[in-house]
């Protein structure tokens, strides 16, 4: 049965739903999207989205357009909802919707004793089994701005299938996920499976030192965001205890990008990797009073073995401008030991945690528009692409044959220079040889004879 909206106030009689002008077209208004775990009439997780609208006759009066129900029912004709008013304010739904979902079921329960992501979906797989490929699959439909009449065709697939997918009826095959992803232009795990998301707990800027209120925060120190925010985790390293922080500094290469770690402290060799780090090594300025500090950095044990070195991830924060070169005031070794020390963050602490990190991932980029025209492309694409990297591998192949080749040559070159001139020197000894042998003989004596013999 469809989820009817409810208007607050009523409408009047005389007032036609599609007169109504949606305050989102006017000034911009975004959809209130609320979320909670209930019991009752709705169970488990219950949305409620609102929608203002206003009209010419009703000058200063809104009339609110309410869904309320179970969530996904409530996704199902809220998204549409959202597209008919048009499609930014259906892609920022999209977005909004699931940040809503996820913030609140990683937030604890009720009884603080599990999450309620357990209690929303407790048989289940945890984050692998959010959202029902139904709902997944119908987002992904209103995304491509397609009719669901030219989706079944161009996906070759019976307009009443569609249908059942759509309702949750029929499970959507594998075979059936492939070709509705070369439609969309998706991975088909995104048409089976919900993204991964996580919220992000804290952010860093890598160059600056600040204050905030009365602590001091040095130069990529990680501190706790105001505002709760997630972020997509790639499939491949997401595992339960990974966490994330996002790098907040304008004038950086690193700038936006997210940082992903475990939350573990297993003995692993750390040395000249980037890792996060918790100390309570450092004094605030104010009042010198020690707390638990985090910062992402690269790892440099010291000599004594029981402290560390933190430097930098940002080859940005070296500054080498100011020192003005002076053959009579600065040797090449002074211009090292500045870049050496703009490169530590903090130095001699004692970590109380240390964690590498596994992934610096900038999810805009990875998540452009253009993946989909590309992935629509892939076979194109994918071959073009791999067939180039072939060439690539085919000619750094080739180039290190013919050094190989060419060392050979060269090689085989200086064996056989070295065995003309050992034959040069043989036929030297021989020709010596011989001609000692014939002086030898020309040496000696005639014997002595008559003339009387000779002529004999």
């Amino acid at each position: 049965m469809k989820l009817e909206p409810i208007y607050s106030p009523n409408l009047p009689k005389d007032l036609k739903e599609s007169k109504l002008i949606s305050t989102y077209s006017d000034i911009r208004e975004f959809p209130k999207i609320q979320m909670k775990m209930a019991t009752g009439k709705y169970t488990g997780l219950v949305a409620t989205v609102t929608f203002n609208f206003t009209h010419r006759e009703y000058k200063g009066k809104v009339f609110k357009k309410i869904f309320i129900g179970p969530a996904q029912e409530v996704y199902k004709v809220a998204v549409r909802q959202s597209s008919k008013i048009g499609l930014n304010l259906e892609r920022q739904f999209n977005i909004e919707w699931n940040r809503t979902q996820s913030n609140l079921l990683n937030e604890p329960s009720k009884n603080k004793s599990i999450l309620n992501l357990g209690v929303y979906k407790k048989d289940s797989y945890g984050l692998y089994d959010i959202t029902d490929p139904s709902v997944l699959l119908d987002q992904k439909i209103i995304e491509s701005g397609l009719s669901l009449k030219d989706f079944a065709n161009q996906s070759e697939v019976n307009e009443t299938t569609l249908f059942r997918h759509l309702k949750g009826t029929f499970e959507i095959s594998r075979e059936v996920a492939i070709k509705y992803a070369r439609t969309l232009g998706c991975d088909p795990a995104e048409i089976l499976f919900n993204s991964l998301n996580i919220p992000v707990w804290g952010s860093t800027n890598t160059q600056d030192m600040r204050m905030v209120n009365k602590y001091s925060v040095y130069a990529s120190e990680i501190t706790a965001t105001t505002k709760v925010s997630n972020v997509k985790v790639p499939r491949e390293i997401y595992r339960p205890d990974i966490k994330a922080i996002i790098i907040d500094t304008p004038n950086s290469v690193y700038h936006g990008h997210t940082a992903f770690y475990y939350n573990s402290n297993a003995p692993i060799v750390f040395e000249n990797q980037i890792v996060i780090v918790g100390t309570k090594s450092i004094k605030n300025f104010s009042d010198a009073e020690h707390r638990m500090r985090y910062f992402i950095g690269v790892y440099k044990k010291n000599k004594n073995g029981r402290t560390v070195d933190l430097h930098t991830i940002d080859t940005d924060n070296i500054d080498l401008s100011l020192i003005e070169p002076d053959i009579d005031t600065y040797s090449f070794d002074d211009f090292i030991d500045v870049e050496k020390s703009q490169k530590i963050i903090i130095d001699d602490i004692v970590p109380e945690f240390v964690a590498p990190v596994v992934a610096l991932v900038n999810d805009p980029k990875i998540n452009d528009k253009i993946k989909i025209d590309i992935n629509k492309k892939f076979q194109t694409v994918h071959t073009k692409n791999r067939t180039e990297d072939f060439k690539s591998i085919q000619h750094f192949k080739d180039l290190k044959n013919a050094e190989t080749t060419l060392e050979e040559i060269k090689k085989n070159a200086a064996i056989g220079a070295e065995l003309i001139k050992q034959m040069e020197l043989s036929k030297r000894d021989v020709q010596k040889n011989i001609d000692e042998a014939i002086q030898k003989i020309q040496d000696l004596e005639e014997p002595d004879i008559t003339p009387e013999e000779a002529a004999n």
